[in-house]
């Protein structure tokens, strides 16, 4: 029997049965329970784990904005099933387009899945991780005429408690990349800033500017890069939330008061962590300090992140001071990637290099008030 003549069947026997009973059965077999108030889902205990919250930061609903500071769409995103899944629901403002997505981590590999479809008849499936706070994806789609595209994208917080989302094509197995999708994601409840009307023209109008990009990396207040940069054009649009620079890549760090702390206490900064160079970054430097028959050593530690499966660097310190390298240091070639054990399990891999001053030499230095001692850091890379 069919599904929809058995229901029906079903329906009518129970009529016939209620009304022989009476129109109090009748009422009682037909009334709609009661309603009920909605509960939050409590946290299953299996998805509460760090790796199931790197995309809490995407659940909200948002105003997405483009690139001309006008509105795209909607976008819905809300955790489901005690925070194993998250769902994704958007609505365009231009094309009338509705589409989902549901977001898991696929316990085979720990890995996150996308799986996307929309009202236009799209299906993407992406595989995704976090990397330095952003979430990337990337999967493959199918065109109408059969050809297949990769495609990729990035959701990524971006301060002020908005977020960008960007996504890219490629129809030559990724030798060249189109961009289909790039705004800036707007609390709802957040009112969103309307380009301002051009003036009137006097005699001829004024050349349009260029709309800025909503994610471009800005330059630290500390850390200087002493390298060339790779020029924004030739960055994907999904890593511009970084800088990039070229290989070897040189960065000064001024020394923070390291001077003032106790022995074997350290200090250390992040301000390095925007900058990269050929998929490798320095999320972050600590200096320790300690002392030993009249001299003191200072053990620099960079943690380094490699976005590729491996690759290999070297780096190298200096201890700088108006000009004049005094100490230096380095570590030969080793191996950084996601398939280095190391690296995944903490924040980043740790390579550690010493330099030494006689006591002396270390307070004329650090206690000048002209002028901070710099930490020189140069990393090569090589894949």
């Amino acid at each position: 029997m069919e599904p929809h003549s058995f229901r029906s069947s079903f329906v009518r026997r129970l009529a016939a049965l209620a009304l022989s009973l009476g129109a109090g059965v009748a009422l009682l077999i037909f009334a709609p329970a009661p309603a009920r108030a909605q509960e939050a889902p409590s946290p299953s205990p299996s998805c509460a784990d760090s790796l199931h919250r790197q995309l809490d930061f995407w659940v909200g609903e948002w105003q997405a904005v483009g690139t001309d500071g006008q509105p795209v769409g909607i976008n819905r995103v809300r955790g489901l099933h005690g925070g194993c899944v998250i769902e994704e629901n958007w609505t365009s403002a231009k094309s009338g387009v509705t589409g989902q997505s549901m977001n898991y981590v696929d316990p085979r590999d720990g890995r996150w899945k996308q799986v996307w479809f929309d009202s236009s008849g799209t299906l993407v499936v992406y595989d995704g991780e976090l990397r330095d706070g952003a979430m990337h994806f990337e999967g493959q789609t199918v065109e109408a005429d059969g050809s297949a595209v990769i495609a990729r994208a990035v959701v990524e917080p971006i301060g002020g408690g908005r977020l960008h989302h960007a996504i890219e094509h490629s129809k030559d197995g990724g030798e060249s990349w189109e961009v289909v999708f790039d705004a800036t994601y707007v609390p709802l409840a957040q009112p969103v800033e309307q380009p301002a009307a051009p003036p009137a023209p006097s005699v001829a109008p004024a050349p349009a500017a260029e709309p800025p990009a909503p994610a471009s990396a800005k330059e630290p207040t500390g850390v200087r890069a002493a390298s060339g940069a790779v020029p924004e054009e030739q960055v994907p649009i999904d890593q511009r939330s970084r800088i990039h620079l070229e290989s070897p890549m040189v960065l000064e760090v001024p020394i923070g008061p390291i001077e003032s702390i106790p022995e074997a206490y350290s200090w250390s900064t992040n301000e390095t962590s925007v900058y990269v160079s050929g998929g490798v970054s320095v999320r972050k430097v600590t200096l320790t300090r300690s002392e030993r028959r009249g001299s003191v050593r200072i053990d620099v530690t960079p943690a380094f992140y490699g976005t590729e499966y491996l690759q290999h660097a070297e780096v190298a310190a200096e201890l700088v001071w108006r000009g004049e390298v005094l100490q230096s240091a380095a570590v030969g070639e080793f191996p950084v990637g996601r398939s280095i054990k190391a690296q995944s399990e903490g924040d980043g891999l740790e390579k550690t290099m010493t330099l030494s001053l006689d006591r002396e030499r270390f307070e004329e230095i650090f206690g000048a008030a002209d002028e901070r001692p710099i930490l020189r850091l140069t990393v090569t890379v090589r894949n």
